[in-house]
């Protein structure tokens, strides 16, 4: 697995701990103790590190279930109201200079195929510094999308082990639920926008290539 998608998985989970422990903070009638018995008391080493490694793997299969949930419902709600696929969401022209570069041949594209042609686009033709930029942009993206699923289940997972969900704990996760999703919707929107104008700069490259193809034929 590679480092940006193990810290899509590695933020979320801490986002969701964190904010279990501030919830169980906030409730007097509740310590760590309820749920962990050996907090407060003497450990032994080997016990301590078992801990340790158990809470390690909890903590990406956390991550894992997060992230997905999260997929899952960007997915359908862009199915839902713009029919497209939230990973790229870009114009009709935009779709038809990635085509024209991608595979001229194929036209027109239905949806499957726009969104592969525009997944070769980013990983095949745009420069790599460029796509570097993408991917930083789009691991935000989903860091901050994860996150705020993180901190909305965190209260629900509170309710059902008897933690009580005061308005402390509603307003504080409400103001860094919003932070986290601007920070989403802009990283999103950044991303398309590149795409959309990498679009128009790599057609720009090409016709300026058939043309210089075209100037020493004619001078042959």
């Amino acid at each position: 697995m590679d480092k940006d998608r193990q810290i899509r998985f590695l933020y979320p989970p801490f986002f969701f701990l964190a904010s279990l422990l501030w919830g169980l903070y906030l409730d007097p009638a509740k310590s760590l103790s309820d749920f962990i018995p050996a907090a407060g008391s003497s450990v032994k080493t080997d016990a301590l590190i078992t801990t340790i490694i158990g809470g390690g793997v909890a903590i990406l299969v956390l991550g894992f279930l997060i992230g997905t949930i999260t997929v899952s419902g960007l997915r359908f709600g862009f199915f839902l109201f713009a029919r497209r696929h939230f990973e790229v969401v870009v114009s009709k022209a935009a779709f038809e200079r990635i085509r024209q570069q991608v595979i001229p041949s194929l036209t027109p594209l239905d949806r499957r195929q726009r969104f592969c042609s525009a997944v070769t686009f980013d990983h095949e033709l745009i420069s790599k510094g460029v796509h570097q930029w993408l991917i930083r942009r789009w691991s935000a993206f989903h860091v901050s999308a994860n996150s705020v699923v993180a901190l909305i289940l965190a209260p629900i997972a509170g309710s059902h082990l008897n933690i009580s969900v005061g308005c402390d704990w509603g307003w504080t996760t409400a103001i860094i639920c919003i932070i986290l999703l601007i920070n989403a919707i802009l990283a999103w929107r950044e991303t398309m926008n590149m795409i959309d104008f990498q679009s128009h700069r790599q057609q720009a490259k090409h016709t300026q290539r058939d043309n210089d193809t075209a100037d020493s034929d004619d001078d042959k």
